[in-house]
């Protein structure tokens, strides 16, 4: 099949940053600050009036339990606090992009949502085994398909019907690369580097699906996304996704250098999962010492 690409895909690469989207750098950039510093995110937020009523139309949700309802930014601030606001902050920067319906993928509406917000959350948790901040970690899940929505959105402008197969999560990226010469990983990184955005946030996701290539610097962050992103997979596409202890390879796993106390945190089938690698690599590193010894 012929390369799809074309002029509008190099197009949409160079568009700007817009609407919500504009505040994006600012948060990444003050991101590990807003724990000991949160008046920042609040002065963020003033200056994107798109950003802020939906944040507090979020922080007074019944998911917070809280019965002071919240008009500003700053009593939401004090109800739910400065980790839950920067994800609610992060949750409505991607919600235009989260709840496009990445159809030409073959995804059920629900499905490409669901993947991005339980990588991010089980990032949260993991990342700071790689010496980053939970919330860094949890901003680096949530756009790590980033990508994938720029193509949908370029695929939609072709006259082609044309639609990926129903496969598991990795392959679309196989597939991307052989019909538009470009990953959605790729693509993504090309954007956000015009975007002026960190390379703590843009790094793990260009080397999402090879993360032995990311350096030592991105290396364990990268390796945790990775892993990160198949668990959430195959707990949200089951039909196609292979079981993860099959498909995470053995180096990725040592690459990622986890702090296995952090595995506690979760739950379900992820850390059922996640179980079941930690015995993989505790087999390896026990098969590395014998052959050492």
């Amino acid at each position: 099949m012929p390369i799809l690409r074309n002029e509008n895909f190099f197009l949409a690469l160079n568009l700007p940053p817009t609407g919500k989207l504009t505040s994006l750098a600012a948060i990444l950039d003050a991101l590990p600050l807003f724990h000991e510093q949160p008046h920042l995110l609040l002065d963020i937020l003033e200056l994107n009036p798109l950003v802020s009523p939906s944040v507090i139309h979020l922080a007074n949700s019944s998911y917070f339990k809280h019965s002071t309802a919240c008009d500003t930014l700053q009593q939401c601030l004090d109800n739910i606090g400065i980790h839950e606001l920067t994800k609610l902050t992060l949750l409505t920067l991607a919600h235009d992009f989260l709840t496009t319906p990445l159809t030409r993928y073959s995804f059920a509406p629900s499905e490409s949502w669901d993947i991005s917000i339980l990588t991010a959350n089980l990032l949260e948790r993991l990342a700071p085994s790689a010496g980053i901040t939970s919330l860094q970690g949890y901003a680096i899940g949530l756009f790590h398909a980033f990508g994938r929505y720029i193509i949908e959105n370029y695929l939609n402008t072709l006259d082609e019907p044309i639609k990926t197969p129903r496969t598991d999560y990795f392959n679309l990226a196989r597939w991307e690369r052989g019909n538009i010469g470009m990953g959605h990983a790729s693509t993504a990184t090309v954007i956000m580097v015009k975007w002026g955005l960190p390379e703590y946030f843009f790094r793990p996701i260009e080397f999402q699906n090879r993360p032995l290539g990311a350096g030592n610097r991105h290396l364990a962050i990268t390796c945790l996304l990775n892993i990160s992103i198949h668990l959430a997979a195959y707990i949200t596409l089951p039909d196609v996704q292979p079981d993860p202890v099959k498909t995470i390879q053995p180096e990725i796993l040592k690459g990622a250098a986890m702090n296995w106390r952090n595995f506690y945190q979760l739950e379900g089938p992820a850390r059922v999962a996640l179980m079941k690698t930690h015995f993989i690599l505790t087999r390896l590193r026990n098969s590395d010492e014998e052959t050492e010894g």
